[in-house]
């Protein structure tokens, strides 16, 4: 089979060229963290199996060092016991 030729549009001047074509998505602006989730991601560096609503919840008891604060109480009032982040793909049926 023969390829069918295309019919190109030709512009007399740039303008015209630039006119005829869609104007460029706006790029959606990146979102800044919050500061709530800075400082979750923080406490998942310090214990990467915690579960992140058990550090959401403990971070919303506090309004000051929030991350110090509960650092310590899970490793000293709690002794180091937490609400461990389960992932479903390393579960096995």
């Amino acid at each position: 089979m023969g390829k069918v030729p295309r019919k190109e549009k030709t512009f007399a001047n740039l303008n015209d060229f630039l006119a005829s074509k869609p104007a460029e998505r706006s790029r959606p602006q990146l979102q800044r963290p919050s500061e709530l989730d800075t400082e979750l991601a923080q406490l998942v560096l310090m214990f990467p199996d915690i579960d992140r609503e058990y550090a959401r919840m403990c971070l919303q008891n506090y309004s000051q060092d929030r991350v110090g604060r509960v650092a310590e109480k899970i490793l000293d009032r709690n002794f180091s016991n937490y609400p461990k982040h389960v992932c479903p793909i390393y579960c096995e049926s």
